[in-house]
């Protein structure tokens, strides 16, 4: 067993407003609470995802005031960093400041570390017979410990993150329960005999389990259940369970405004529907940012906002959170790296556990034209899609934040210096469409640091540049 691991990034000071932007890899459905209201004409509102800091709650771009002493989880845990959460609140007319009304924690898994190796800021684990990446720039550890996890087999944690359609959880927090303590692991039943089952790569005693909250069927395969245990046989990988608690997919009742994050699974392009942790997202009428329709695949993350109806999110918008697009030549394929022709200081991470389309990756070719969707890591671009176009493609497109502006050059992502005097006014573009015979002069009017653009490069020259967000 190897247990080779880079240490990951800790949690230093933390700003005072946290905002969701990740998602749990199977939301459990809540009711409504109680409480105070926002203002007067304030609007019912839901989300769920990860937080970033501490303090007030900004869910979106909306700040929501927090009741004092407001604690989360069966455990009345603080919040913290990472943690994914559901927020129930509402939203004023304004449509940038709200009220929340309950916080809601529930970890994936708590349990055992028995595995854990890794490489290039990425980390692969076994917590309790489930999967589980570690990455910096994504993992926070708990500022009580912040443990290098790579000499902490067989410690205890509690993680808490999101999903994947494969039941990989993409740790967003991380915390050691020094007293080990009740063992808990959420997920889908499989295999189910007469006293186990399946959950991943844990099998499930349930022969002396007390029942909860299950379907009038009883327990089945395909159920959402929390499982709760304090004997785990780490050879076996198997987990007595004294408790077994039915659970409901998905964010409960209709609601006005609902945003939710995370990992696309069961993608269906003919009745333009996808999931998000379990709560099914119908796209067909929706707008999108950082992206379009033919970028959604399962596995990428995206985040999707609009009325939950009759168990359905019906998305007025959806964001990839992945905001970084390349389409271009290979330059050099490094062992777990790419670089791009005429795209100089662009290098993208290449991880088989991050990137969908890694198959791809293994025999490329220098000149091969390729389209890889990333995000920026702690000090790299990950890649989180990678595609093959073949050869002889006229073009090449970056999209990724700006982070310079002079004169008529725009700088996308610190190194790629985009010379706007080629582009004519009728190629300077809002999402596709053109912004008219004074292109060039509303688009810089417009232009700050931060937004997302694309640039095209055709014939020798940069031809067409857009906003993106």
């Amino acid at each position: 067993m190897t247990n080779h691991v880079r240490s990951l990034k800790r949690i230093g000071t933390l700003a005072l407003a946290f905002s969701l932007t990740a998602g749990l890899g199977l939301l459990a459905g809540c009711g409504g609470s109680s409480g105070s209201s926002g203002g007067p004409g304030s609007t019912p509102a839901r989300a769920f995802g990860e937080i970033e800091s501490l303090g007030s709650i900004v869910v979106n771009g909306v700040t929501f005031e927090v009741e004092d002493g407001l604690v989360v989880g069966p455990d009345n845990q603080t919040p913290a960093p990472g943690m994914v959460v559901e927020v129930e609140g509402e939203i004023n007319p304004d449509g940038v400041t709200g009220f929340a009304t309950a916080v809601t924690f529930d970890d994936n898994v708590k349990g055992p570390l028995t595995e854990v190796t890794g490489d290039a800021g990425v980390a692969v684990g076994q917590v309790m017979g489930q999967t589980v990446i570690f990455e910096d720039n994504v993992t926070k550890f708990d500022p009580a410990t912040g443990v290098p996890l790579g000499d902490d087999v067989d410690k205890v944690f509690q993680v808490s993150g999101f999903q994947d359609e494969t039941g990989t959880i993409h740790a967003t927090f991380v915390r050691e329960i020094a007293d080990g303590g009740v063992l808990e692991v959420t997920g889908i039943v499989s295999n189910l005999g007469a006293t186990t089952f399946e959950m991943n790569g844990l099998t499930v005693d349930y022969s002396g389990a007390t029942l909860r909250d299950l379907p009038p069927g009883g327990l089945d395969n395909g159920l959402l259940v929390e499982v709760k245990g304090t004997v785990f046989d780490p050879v076996e990988v198997r987990l007595t369970a004294t408790e077994i608690e039915g659970k409901v997919r998905g964010l409960g009742d209709d609601m006005p405004k609902v945003h939710v994050e995370g990992m696309i699974a069961n993608l269906d392009t003919s009745a333009e529907t996808f999931s998000l942790n379990g709560q099914t997202v119908s796209y067909s009428a929706a707008a999108f940012r950082a992206g379009d329709k033919t970028d959604l695949a399962n596995g990428i993350k995206v985040e999707a906002e609009g009325p939950l109806s009759d168990g359905t999110l019906l998305a007025t918008r959806v964001t990839f959170k992945a905001s970084v697009r390349v389409e271009a030549t290979v330059a050099s394929v490094g062992a777990a790296t790419l670089t791009f022709l005429g795209l100089d200081g662009i290098e993208v991470l290449v991880h088989p556990d991050i990137t969908r389309g890694f198959g791809a990756f293994e025999g490329l070719q220098v000149g091969t034209d390729v389209k890889v969707r990333a995000r920026q890591g702690a000090s790299d671009l990950v890649a989180t899609r990678l595609e093959v176009e073949g050869e002889g493609t006229d073009r090449t497109i970056i999209r990724g934040p700006v982070t310079a502006v002079a004169g008529d050059i725009v700088t996308i992502l610190g190194t790629v210096d985009v010379d706007t005097t080629s582009i004519s006014n009728e190629n300077f573009k809002d999402h596709d469409t053109s912004l008219g015979p004074n292109g060039r002069a509303v688009f810089f009017s417009r232009l700050r640091e931060g937004d997302i653009v694309k640039a095209r490069f055709r014939d020798g020259a940069w031809d067409e540049i857009e906003f993106q967000d």
